[in-house]
């Protein structure tokens, strides 16, 4: 921006770099997230490089605009596309397809974006078209867009499959930015076919990721996605959890992305326990995210579940069309039919159980084992709808078949609901040998789960008229889910409520009523209270779970020293003899470290990880260190060095120590490992980078492949200093 203030300066450019500097200027600000003076940098570039006919740089103009189209509009608006810029190209670039293999990639994803069924045709003309010319970055791009093209007709298996090849090619690139794309969206194709559990470590895999690399979007997203995959397994707790880690994010981001499955998985979960005011909520941020329209039956699910259930019926059959809308099946209207469905179920609407049923049935045919958002279990959806409905032998062959498959997943609400209506299907045949064991394992799990009085009462899960008893605002204890609780720890640390609402994710008036209750059945007036409360119980207060600020650093070398073969050398010399040697070790390798200017970040056993402003510091003290030999007990020590280059996140704690984090780190500690005894070896990024390299003996090693890095490292091992 500075550049293109300077008038002479622009003036002396030629018309092609004055192109470059405005997309240069776009691309800054996009990174930056201001995505106000980016759109204006984006239609100036596509511009100055149409006029010269520069297909290269007019491709990479048209994906930057489209790239803000795609991620930055309101879940409530359609966005219009650049569709006549996108045709104009495409008709232009016919002799460019590398070019036009990458905005072919960003158009697919528009298209899924768009809800638009092209989205996968599009997505795989553009990776046929980038495997051809050989353009892996199109090619891994194109391989995302599939992936999100077969999301949307809801084939998750496939989805799945291809955003695992996503991650593989975005590790062959070693960009961990397209890593992230990856890692995000598996999670959600994996609970789409059932794989809960595998998809809850997913989530916390990306949302490691994403931390570490400072995208707070996907932090936000993959938590969002965490708390709704919890919610399917019945871990109200962890959903609360994760949702509060989600919304820390959220606030750091510019995207929105996160909002629909964060807080209908709170919803859901918060209404299964009874938590009537917490679970509403949560259903007041969604109308922004997800219209009126959308919101609505989460405000009935809420209720319903918190004893409304004749009341919600009764309104739902006064106006049909708020809640019988239909609306094409794709990934993103999935949703909003599942917990329709769940209205019907828990509000006995025959009226609406009809107008949904069809399509959960299509779902299921289609292959869906669970809707991701909120998490509900197809099958048990349409074993519900088929019992208000009336049952039949369809019922009893489907209850067979759901009971079993959520078993397997481990979706223990809906098997509760399963068990349920197994009891009362039972129970109507004259079969007590079935109705009994079912429900003593139903009322098993409520009590495990700490379900409310929905799932207690018989009478107001059938809807009985006149079971109103969930009406009052105040929060509704469960076991291991009591808000009161929450907030009374709240109180023990001194926070005020308006931060104990921040941080729970309840409103004001929700946390007033909680401390009311607490001040009018525990005597607890303030923290001085609180504390004496959760001491005299011998309970102490969650620690708050703090959430690290990092900070990206510009490329530093990373430097990885350890002990060869350090536990015979334990075993032989003792544990005195060795702890000692250890304390001694450290702190000759730490003076070294300050010696060339670097910093020790911290020590792991008889390890070091320490970070250099240069690589030519790095490799000094690497050769420092190996140039004086260390022995305990008779036995030489052997120590190996490992170094990497690049940029990371800094993390400064409240102690004021720092920490790294990126893949350059990860890099670092797996070079290290490769090395032997007495050896330093190094990327070749250390190499290009270190000034003076050649004032080292430097010997190729060849190519390795790291642990967890799929790309292979050439490494170099520096032997000695050249004299």
């Amino acid at each position: 921006d500075l550049a293109l203030g300077c008038a002479d300066f622009v003036a002396a450019l030629g018309d092609d770099d004055k192109a470059a500097l405005v997309l240069d200027s776009g691309n800054a600000h996009y990174r930056n997230m201001d995505f106000r003076s980016s759109t204006p940098r984006f239609d100036e570039a596509i511009d100055r490089f149409r006029s010269l006919g520069d297909t290269v740089g007019w491709g990479a103009a048209l994906e930057g605009r489209i790239r803000i189209d795609v991620s930055h509009v309101g879940f409530t608006e359609r966005p219009t596309f650049q569709v006549e810029r996108f045709r104009e190209f495409e008709e232009a670039a016919d002799s460019d397809p590398a070019s036009l293999s990458k905005v072919k990639a960003i158009w697919a994803e528009a298209l899924y974006r768009a809800q638009d069924p092209s989205s996968e045709g599009a997505a795989r003309e553009a990776f046929a078209l980038a495997e051809l010319h050989g353009n892996r970055r199109a090619a891994w791009h194109a391989s995302f867009s599939l992936g999100l093209g077969l999301a949307l007709r809801l084939d998750w298996k496939g989805a799945a499959e291809q955003y695992a090849e996503t991650i593989r090619r975005a590790n062959e690139l070693a960009d961990p930015w397209f890593q992230g794309w990856g890692l995000q969206n598996l999670p959600v194709a994996l609970a789409g076919i059932g794989e809960l559990e595998e998809a809850l470590v997913g989530a916390a895999t990306a949302s490691a990721h994403a931390t570490a690399i400072g995208d707070w979007a996907i932090v936000a997203s993959t938590n969002a996605w965490g708390a709704a995959i919890a919610c399917a397994l019945g871990r109200f707790d962890e959903v609360e959890r994760r949702a509060r880690l989600a919304r820390t994010a959220l606030n750091r981001s510019e995207f929105a992305w996160a909002g629909p499955p964060l807080y209908s998985a709170l919803a859901l979960a918060r209404a299964q326990r009874g938590q009537r005011a917490a679970a509403l909520d949560a259903v007041a941020k969604l109308p922004p995210l997800v219209s009126e329209r959308g919101a609505a039956p989460y405000e009935l699910m809420v209720r319903a579940l918190c004893g409304e259930a004749a009341t919600v019926r009764q309104e739902i059959e006064g106006n049909p069309e708020r809640m019988t809308w239909t609306v094409p099946l794709t990934n993103a209207s999935l949703p909003f039919i599942a917990v329709r469905g769940f209205v019907a179920i828990v509000a006995r609407s025959e009226v609406l159980a009809r107008a949904v049923l069809p399509q959960l049935e299509e779902a299921s045919a289609r292959g869906v084992i669970v809707a991701p958002n909120p998490g509900l279990l197809i099958k048990g959806l349409i074993a519900g709808l088929l019992e208000v409905l009336g049952g039949g032998e369809a019922l009893d062959a489907l209850l067979l078949v759901a009971e079993r498959e959520a078993r397997e997943i481990g979706a223990k609400p809906d098997l509760v609901r399963l068990l349920l209506v197994k009891a009362r299907r039972s129970r109507a045949a004259g079969r007590a040998a079935i109705t009994g064991p079912a429900r003593e394992e139903a009322e098993q799990l409520i009590d495990e789960l700490g379900l409310g009085a929905f799932y207690r009462d018989e009478e107001a899960a059938l809807g009985a008229p006149g079971r109103e008893a969930g009406l009052s605002p105040a929060i509704i204890a469960g076991p291991g889910g009591d808000l009161r609780f929450q907030i009374l720890c709240e109180i023990a640390r001194g926070a005020p409520q308006e931060s104990i609402s921040e941080t729970l994710l309840v409103s004001p008036a929700t946390v007033g009523v909680a401390v009311e209750r607490i001040e009018a059945e525990l005597g607890i007036r303030d923290r001085d209270d609180a504390l004496r409360w959760l001491e005299a119980r011998q309970l102490i207060p969650p620690a708050a779970e703090p959430v690290a600020e990092l900070h990206p650093v510009t490329p530093m070398t990373f430097l990885f020293a350890d002990i060869v073969g350090s536990t015979p050398i334990n075993a032989a010399v003792g544990d005195a003899a060795w702890a000692q040697f250890v304390l001694q070790h450290n702190a000759r390798i730490d003076r070294e470290v300050r010696r060339h200017g670097g910093r020790s970040i911290k020590t792991m056993g008889d390890g070091t990880f320490a970070a250099f402003p240069r690589p030519s510091a790095a490799l000094a003290c690497g050769l420092a260190i190996q140039n004086v030999s260390d022995e305990v007990g008779g036995v030489l020590i052997g120590v190996r060095v490992g170094l990497h280059v690049g940029g990371a996140y800094e993390q400064r704690g409240a102690d004021g120590r720092l920490d790294y984090f990126g893949l350059a780190v990860t890099t670092a500690a797996r070079v290290c490992a490769q090395a032997s005894g007495g050896e330093i070896l190094v990327t070749e990024d250390v190499l290009d980078e270190a000034a003076g390299a050649e004032r080292f003996a430097i010997a190729a090693r060849g190519l390795f492949v790291l642990k967890g890095l799929e790309a292979p490292a050439r490494l170099y091992s520096i032997q000695s200093r050249v004299v």
